[in-house]
């Protein structure tokens, strides 16, 4: 009894202490019982002592709402359980992190540096100008329907992470080397922006990418757009070979310098008064896009599909349209503003209309490769 009694008072000093002094406690303590224990039993109430406060640090422990505000943990390595936690402004640093659950925490302004959080759980919880900077695995982590407004990531790694359904209006992604996979479908990421980022693979179906900013993204193969807003985006200097922008509203939408090659589909979209300057588009698909004064400046287009385009008051300025089929494809008076001389070569492959005739337009043709100028040209 005696024994028993002075236990219970020391794990109740420490965990007062611990409040005192500003650092997250369970909210709960160990329940260690009211079980009479005679002084012939000490020993076996010793060992029961032991094995019940063993038992509660194996599992995730919960943290109180009160006094975690601008909380800071070093070094963690444990699996706490931080669900509905009020978290506002703290600082986590060189912790690992693995599986840990933030859903519907409070993380507005909390920072994580040097950690580890794969396969991390951040489920509708409040990550408003959150940052994360040099997180080397971050894979896996879950942060759909989160609301990371303004939330930045420097230098992080984050294959196959999800932001479902997520605000992630004015986010920024800077130096992740890897975000393969990543899952942005139907995330609000309005003015976001992806600088010097590989992402090959990821989907951004049906997101809300009004006014998004890829720059210098040396790998986005296969990135998927379909039905997403792309409404005056901005890719710049950035490889997308094998995207898929089919049925996306990309009006005004801005690439430059951009590779967007190996059948990268544009097929069915909405791409009204969009330009294109010094991009590879060659084998690119716009069957059935909407090319309302649509804008392509010496771009190489050989071998792309533009059947049933209508390309009404669009400019093509020294195109490569070696291989282009242009089949049911409206040239009638697709040229307003721009130039179709004899600096927009084609070849023996293109296709053009029945009533278009090339040689009356001053198209150049070109008998080979060898004899083009286009590919002395970088684009």
């Amino acid at each position: 009894m005696h024994f028993h009694r002075r236990a219970q008072a020391l794990v109740l000093t420490f965990v007062a202490t611990l409040a005192q002094a500003g650092v997250l406690v369970a909210e709960q303590s160990p329940d260690f019982g009211n079980k009479q224990t005679s002084p012939g039993n000490s020993n076996a109430g010793r060992r029961s002592l032991q094995n019940k406060a063993r038992d509660y640090n194996r599992v995730p422990k919960p943290f109180t709402t009160a006094a975690s505000e601008r909380a800071s943990f070093q070094g963690l390595k444990t699996q706490p359980s931080f669900r509905k936690a009020g978290l506002q402004e703290a600082v986590f640093r060189d912790s690992s992190l693995a599986g840990v659950d933030f859903r519907d925490a409070n993380l507005e302004m909390a920072r994580f540096v040097d950690c580890v959080l794969p396969a991390a759980r951040l489920l509708g919880a409040n990550c408003r100008q959150i940052a994360f900077r040099n997180c080397s695995d971050v894979c896996g982590a879950d942060f759909t329907d989160a609301n990371l407004e303004m939330a930045r990531f420097a230098n992080c790694d984050l294959p196959a992470a999800r932001f479902v359904g997520a605000k992630c209006s004015r986010i920024t992604f800077t130096n992740c080397s890897d975000v393969c996979g990543a899952d942005f479908s139907d995330a609000d990421l309005q003015m976001a922006r992806f600088v010097n980022c590989s992402m090959p693979a990821t989907r951004f179906v049906g997101a809300n990418c009004r006014r998004i900013n890829f720059a210098n993204c040396g790998d986005a193969c296969g990135t998927d757009f379909s039905d997403a807003n792309l409404e005056m985006a901005r890719f710049a200097n950035t490889e997308l070979p094998t995207a898929r922008f089919t049925g996306a509203k990309c009006r005004q939408t801005n690439f430059n310098h951009c590779s967007i090659t190996s059948s990268a589909d544009f097929s069915d979209a909405n791409l009204e008064l969009a330009r294109f300057a010094h991009c590879t588009l060659s084998t690119a698909r716009f069957v059935g896009a909407s090319l309302r004064a649509t804008t392509f400046t010496s771009c190489n287009l050989s071998g792309a599909d533009f059947r049933r385009v209508v390309f009404a008051d669009c400019s093509l300025i020294d195109p490569d349209l070696r291989g282009a089929d242009l089949r049911g494809a409206d040239l009638g008076k697709s040229l307003q503003g721009g130039k179709f001389d004899s600096k927009t070569v084609y070849d023996r492959k293109t296709i053009f209309p029945p009533d278009f005739d090339p040689v009356a337009r001053g198209l150049t043709l070109s008998n080979s490769s060898e004899e083009s100028t286009r590919e002395k040209r970088a684009y």
